[in-house]
């Protein structure tokens, strides 16, 4: 169907709509980077599309070469902007990148299960749910909590940042370059063994400061 990525995401942003106008401060900014997680990822499907059919690649070449680079950009893009307009603290910047994370990989994940429904299993979808939507989370995880330590350092800004977008798109790309191969079930099932220990380690830094 030709509009369904914009069918999809009217069909969640709409109510989530609601839930930002009616909701105090705190949950109101995490819905709102949730809804531009949503828009980034609804952006990047037709962004992805345009470019796979200008170049000479295969499918599988393009989600582990520009694939993850378009999107991870994009992602990152507005917790830049986020951190220096609104200056927040290192725990808003974590979570409102952790937010954009899930919106994207909510609208991925509903596009793909909804234009390959009959190709899908109940096996298959549980692993794509916990796969990509854990992995997009574990890349904005990485970004919000690298940038919370550089974002107001001159020195390291430049030289981190660099650093932080290139572990992201290493990351995304390594996880669908295993998810495309007979490795696939590893690929799934990295994202979310390495989202415990990461997270338990920011927590207990967070805690420290």
């Amino acid at each position: 169907m030709e509009f369904l990525n914009l069918f999809l995401y009217l069909s969640i942003t709409v109510p989530l709509s609601i839930v930002l106008i009616m909701s105090k401060s705190k949950t109101k900014s995490l819905v709102c980077f949730v809804i531009i997680g949503l828009t980034v990822a609804l952006f990047c499907g037709e962004l992805n599309g345009v470019i796979f059919r200008l170049l000479p690649y295969s499918q599988n070449a393009y989600v582990t070469t520009f694939s993850p680079m378009i999107e991870e950009l994009l992602k990152i893009f507005p917790i830049f902007i986020c951190a220096f307009t609104i200056k927040p603290t290192r725990q808003d910047i974590i979570e409102r990148a952790i937010a954009v994370g899930v919106g994207f990989a909510i609208l991925e994940n509903a596009f793909v299960f909804a234009s390959s429904v009959n190709q899908i299993d109940v096996l298959t979808a549980v692993l794509r749910a916990f796969g990509a939507g854990m992995m997009h989370v574990m890349t904005m995880l990485f970004v919000g909590f690298g940038l919370s330590f550089i974002y107001q350092k001159r020195k390291l800004f430049l030289s981190g940042s660099i650093g932080l977008i290139a572990t992201a798109i290493i990351y995304h790309s390594i996880y669908n370059y295993l998810v495309c191969c007979e490795y696939y079930v590893a690929g799934f099932l990295m994202p979310t063994l390495l989202f415990i220990p990461s997270m338990l380690f920011i927590k207990k830094i967070c805690r420290k400061e």
